[in-house]
């Protein structure tokens, strides 16, 4: 797993979302707001950010992530024409599954 995820999903092993405390909910979004400035050299393809999501269900898929994680593939994608990396996004919008 590529760091960027991996820091990620650390995130959550850590501090799970169900049932938290204001304070442990604040913890927790001053980690993913510190995940989401800090920078990474070698990002996921969309192979691998599926097999994240799939494989790391625990992990929410919050508005931070599609920013770092989903809006550099869409935009690689649509420079050559594509929209694989939109269209996943999309099915995981209409499966409730983003918790923006």
């Amino acid at each position: 797993m590529k760091p960027i995820l991996n820091d990620y999903y650390q995130i959550f092993l850590s501090c799970p979302l169900g049932g938290l405390m204001q304070a442990a909910r604040r913890r927790m979004e001053e980690r993913v707001a510190a995940w989401a400035a800090q920078s990474y050299t070698d990002y996921p393809t969309l192979d691998e950010v599926r097999d994240f999501i799939e494989t790391c269900e625990d992990a929410p898929i919050l508005s931070e992530f599609v920013v770092k994680i989903f809006q550099p593939l869409i935009d690689a994608e649509a420079r050559v024409g594509e929209n694989t990396a939109q269209t996943y996004l999309d099915a995981l919008r209409e499966e409730d599954r983003i918790d923006e």
